[in-house]
């Protein structure tokens, strides 16, 4: 991968059309008589898109029934404690969290649509979740939250923030991307 004079090596990845684990059923309690969870992890290239991405998702029954499914990623993370640490990686693939610059700089508040509601950019919490924020210690280092938009601070400051975030989401990625490795391959899926 590319991007404006910044080589990033990730990863060598052998391309899996289907890889799946199967976890459970689990009860879901006392409270929830006849109700299951089964959880299901995969990293391959079941869509078809040329590299293999992570899922972690879900499928809750009450007497064989389904009743919900997706990510249900609360639930999983509840009854399929082991699974926890791995639940960050959804939706990412061998090329990085999905739209990962894209996605990094709506939530940072930098591509224009910004509305005053709460759970609208610029939105720290959806960034550190775009971005996996937090895997890596040197994380810690980077004050991103310095970084997001600010009608306050006027255009040249926030171009110039903008132009920040991307160059450290592209310097952490390679490192990134050799923990995303570590985790698919410690679940006992081919990377």
């Amino acid at each position: 991968m590319t991007t404006n004079e910044t080589e990033v090596k990730l990863p060598e990845s052998k391309l899996v059309k289907s890889q799946v684990k199967k976890y459970g059923p689990k009860s879901l309690g006392p409270d929830r008589a006849g109700y299951y969870l089964r959880a299901e992890v995969r990293h391959d290239d079941e869509c078809g898109n040329g590299h293999n991405s992570f899922a972690i998702t879900g499928e809750i029954t009450q007497f064989g029934k389904i009743e919900s499914c997706g990510c249900l990623h609360e639930e999983i993370e509840e009854h399929f404690p082991e699974l926890a640490p791995f639940i960050k990686w959804h939706l990412s693939s061998t090329d990085g969290p999905m739209h990962y610059l894209a996605n990094a700089k709506y939530w940072a508040g930098h591509c224009g649509w910004r509305d005053g509601k709460p759970n609208s950019p610029p939105n720290l919490e959806h960034l550190k979740s775009t971005i996996v924020y937090g895997v890596l210690p040197a994380d810690a280092d980077f004050d991103l939250a310095d970084h997001l938009y600010s009608d306050a601070r006027g255009f040249t400051w926030n171009e110039e923030k903008g132009r920040r975030l991307d160059a450290w989401l592209m310097t952490r990625l390679e490192a990134m991307m050799a923990a995303f490795k570590l985790d698919v391959e410690s679940l006992g899926l081919t990377y």
